[in-house]
């Protein structure tokens, strides 16, 4: 029988309990800061739909392009009016007499089409002095082949010779390519049946080191874009655009020429007869630029809204350390477990209420457009689950992020000051990678263990997923991609 006056120690579930009254009588002796942690996400959302409301989207009927020849340089007027065309070059190696009559072959039927095709740039640019009278397309041909092979085309003794062509800026405008063979052809005297080549171009697409302009690398490394939005790309050019352009930088005119010039010497026919290209047709779609816009500024919002909760956080959880709170409690037996427990519960419970908030502005269908569209959202197809599961896990990212912070330092204003510069940090890699900088995958999913990055990367998935359908239960382990 218990002994009069003897006390029952309390459970750990009593202590807990007794932590958490202790937070939340600390948080409630805060109403501003309180109510600034809740209502910076609401204000930073309505932002959001400001943006939202200003864009409507639009169905678009479905869109065919028609063909165009496979050898035309009409499409890189742009880029020839760049280049010193009076002191054109095509480069090749290995030197080699046969060789030199396929490059030679190729590029003065090249210019011959794009002459008869009335391609300015290339008509002003060739000195070429034909006989007036003279009509037999086959003499003609002669007398420009001569030419090209006498001042255009430049043979090299190996492709490792061949590939430093670029390396000054003046021979970017003048060697439109490089037509490399293997090096082991240079003593032949036939065609082999089996052979390659390659095709050099400047390490940057000329369109952009010329005149800022199309993409800033040739993506030979990407088959998709990384984030694809519905509809075609560059929807309004017959050639499929400027990024990375193929048809603008004369690489698609090059190689159908060299290679019909090698199947017509192999084979031994004539091939002189005009291949077309043609985009593929796209189906109606809806155009949402909103969507798009949303890709690169949603992230940079959520980061915003969470922000000040974060150095919050950071803050209070080592004032308690600074002020030997945490120490006080130790000996007086609450176990650090429990500390932290009580502390990670208070903090996601106020972080909860504010997804909730968040996921109501985002879910609610507040718009509805003349064209038909009614009863749309930021998150139109997304189920209201999916972004309540993705806020739920950023939010716990969130609080554990601070925990971590708060563990390298003893002074609470020091602990916040860094605090906030390492949470806008960790959203720097999400940034450059919006504004295309290379990274490779490994690097990519090395950057995914920075918060703020690996959030704006699950946002632009969703946004991305929502222009298709939405990004359902069933869909995390697929591309937001149109085509897959």
């Amino acid at each position: 029988m218990r002994a009069r006056g003897e006390r029952k120690e309390a459970g750990s579930w009593v202590k807990f309990r007794l932590l958490m009254w202790k937070n939340f009588v600390q948080q409630l002796r805060h109403p501003v800061q309180t109510a600034a942690e809740l209502l910076l996400p609401v204000l930073t959302m309505s932002l959001v739909l400001v943006l939202r409301s200003q864009i409507d989207p639009e169905v678009l009927e479905t869109r065919t392009y028609p063909p165009i020849p496979a050898h035309t340089l009409n499409y890189s007027v742009t880029v020839l009016g760049g280049m010193n065309l009076t002191r054109m070059s095509m480069a090749f190696s290995p030197e080699n007499a046969v060789l030199r009559d396929v490059v030679s072959s190729a590029t003065t039927k090249l210019l011959l089409k794009n002459m008869r095709d009335q391609v300015l740039p290339i008509i002003e640019a060739l000195p070429i002095e034909i006989p007036p009278g003279l009509v037999n397309s086959s003499q003609v041909y002669e007398i420009v082949k001569l030419f090209v092979d006498e001042n255009v085309v430049t043979g090299y003794n190996s492709s490792a010779a061949m590939r430093g062509i670029y390396a000054e800026e003046e021979a970017t405008r003048r060697v439109i390519a490089g037509i490399e063979f293997d090096d082991s052809l240079r003593e032949i005297t036939e065609l082999p049946l089996d052979l390659s080549y390659a095709l050099r171009f400047p390490e940057r697409p000329r369109l952009n080191s010329f005149f800022m302009t199309g993409g800033r690398t040739w993506r030979t490394d990407n088959v998709f874009p990384m984030f694809e939005v519905p509809g075609p790309r560059f929807p309004y050019s017959w050639e499929g655009g400027n990024d990375p352009g193929y048809v603008n930088e004369m690489f698609i005119a090059l190689q159908h020429m060299i290679s019909s010039e090698l199947v017509s010497k192999v084979a031994g026919v004539n091939l002189d007869f005009d291949v077309h290209i043609q985009r593929y047709p796209h189906p109606a779609y809806i155009m949402d630029l909103a969507k798009e816009a949303l890709q690169f500024l949603f992230p940079s919002f959520i980061m915003i809204s969470f922000s000040y909760t974060a150095i919050n956080i950071i803050r209070s959880v080592t004032v308690e350390k600074e002020m030997q709170l945490k120490e006080t409690m130790k000996i007086m037996g609450l176990p650090t477990w429990l500390h932290w427990m009580a502390w990670f519960f208070k903090q996601f419970i106020y972080l909860l209420i504010a997804s909730v908030l968040i996921l109501v502005i985002l879910k609610v269908n507040w718009f509805t457009t003349e064209e038909g569209f009614s009863d749309y959202a930021v998150f139109t197809n997304t189920p209201w689950t999916v972004l309540f599961f993705f806020l739920t896990l950023y939010l716990t990212c969130t609080i554990f992020f601070c925990f971590m912070i708060s563990g390298f330092f003893s002074k609470a204003s020091t602990a916040a000051l860094f605090g906030g510069v390492i949470w806008f940090l960790t959203y720097i890699p999400a940034f450059l990678l919006a504004m295309d900088v290379n990274m490779s995958t490994s690097l990519q999913a090395v950057t995914c263990l920075m918060l703020n990055s690996a959030m704006s990367y699950g946002f632009q998935l969703l946004l991305a997923r929502e222009s298709t359908g939405g990004m359902q239960w069933g869909d995390f382990m697929t591309s937001p991609a149109t085509d897959s």
